[in-house]
């Protein structure tokens, strides 16, 4: 990315993460993204407080932002490129776009940001002043940098947790719709579920055609996700989509009908787990997990996972079966099954629909509201 992408952002991030993090969640009740009486989830005992950072800690995990910030309005740039040149041929307003990110926010940077995303995953970080030395080539072609895990925190405002992981930090996405031509609303934004493949079966939904049962004598596996068209003009068309299960890396979800139940690994944070990243995960704690540790979540009410309701839903009783547990899922081998619209994968946050692009451009772009010292959304 040219330096001059980043260097716009100089000093628009000095202030850390965690301010950058409340205005954020101030900015996203102001747009209507949030709900008036959202709460912001609790701090990540695994992010250190900025002002516990030293001075070139600081100046390092601010450059680095800015490189991110950067990188986003370079992106969007060049979408913004090819949305003028739909324009000028005269098929923008007829061109259904979609602009989703993937997945939560990335904490492959670790506590301290890197230079080189490939010592994460080999954990073996960088010092500090090793990180410093090269503050001047991030964002070249000489790096392969990653920003500290308090930005990916902040960046996932107001969700808990990140990428890797099936807090809807890790599994929420913002997500445009624009098509003049097709969608009668301007400016508006939907609150029903969706997840990304249900892309596919919407665009087929407004082009009026029915994918293949085979192609060239081969049978085609069915399509998971569900049209959400009928959703452009209607805000209060209920969701089709109401089961999403989700797995990766030891870590499980699945929502269903505005609930959610969580089991994440090692524990809703490594420092609340008492077990550090790269520990590895046995068939015991598995069944550890299993037995004792699924979190459940009212999301229709608490968007951001604030209260965990699970201990006072274990004892319900079903009249026919005694005993149950039947919202929270009790061991990994009853996968629940999947009903049409499921798949383990990733959710996008509540659809925005545009009738034209907003400017800036950084707007498409941007993972979440953010303060005006930061990127645009």
């Amino acid at each position: 990315m040219p330096k001059e992408w980043a260097d716009r952002y100089r000093g628009a991030f000095d202030e850390g993460w965690d301010a950058y993090r409340a205005g954020t969640f101030d900015r996203q009740k102001q747009l209507g993204v949030m709900p008036p009486d959202a709460e912001l989830s609790p701090r990540d005992p695994d992010v250190p407080p900025w002002e516990s950072l030293s001075p070139d800690a600081r100046r390092l995990a601010a450059r680095m932002m800015e490189v991110f910030a950067g990188f986003l309005s370079h992106t969007d740039h060049q979408i913004g490129r090819l949305l003028d040149f739909l324009k000028e041929i005269g098929e923008l307003d007829n061109t259904l776009v979609m602009v989703v990110s993937d997945n939560g926010a990335s904490a492959e940077g670790g506590v301290t940001g890197t230079t080189n995303e490939l010592q994460f995953f080999n954990n073996a970080p960088e010092s500090l002043e090793e990180s410093l030395a090269r503050i001047d080539e991030i964002g070249g072609p000489e790096t392969f940098n990653h920003y500290p895990w308090g930005w990916t925190w902040a960046g996932n405002t107001p969700f808990r947790r990140w990428k890797r992981e099936t807090y809807r930090g890790g599994v929420s996405d913002p997500f445009l719709v624009h098509w003049p031509r097709g969608i009668q609303a301007r400016g508006e934004i939907r609150h029903q579920f969706a997840h990304i493949i249900d892309m596919v079966p919407t665009v087929l939904d407004v082009l009026g055609v029915e994918p293949p049962a085979t192609i060239r004598g081969v049978t085609q596996s069915p399509l998971h996700g569900v049209s959400f068209a009928h959703t452009f003009d209607d805000p209060a068309a209920p969701t089709r989509h109401r089961t999403q299960y989700y797995e990766m890396l030891g870590h499980r979800a699945i929502d269903h009908d505005g609930w959610r139940a969580v089991c994440p690994w090692p524990g809703p944070s490594f420092a609340e787990a008492g077990r550090p990243f790269g520990t590895p995960i046995t068939m015991t704690d598995l069944d550890d997990l299993d037995a004792h540790h699924w979190e459940l979540y009212h999301v229709a009410e608490d968007v951001a996972e604030t209260r965990d309701v699970a201990e006072e839903n274990r004892s319900l009783r079903s009249p026919r079966t005694g005993p149950a547990t039947p919202s929270v899922p009790a061991r990994r081998s009853s996968r629940p099954p999947s009903p049409p619209g499921s798949s383990t994968g990733r959710t996008a946050s509540p659809p925005t629909w545009r009738s034209r692009p907003t400017a800036p451009r950084e707007s498409c772009s941007a993972r979440a509201p953010t303060p005006a010292a930061g990127p645009s959304t």
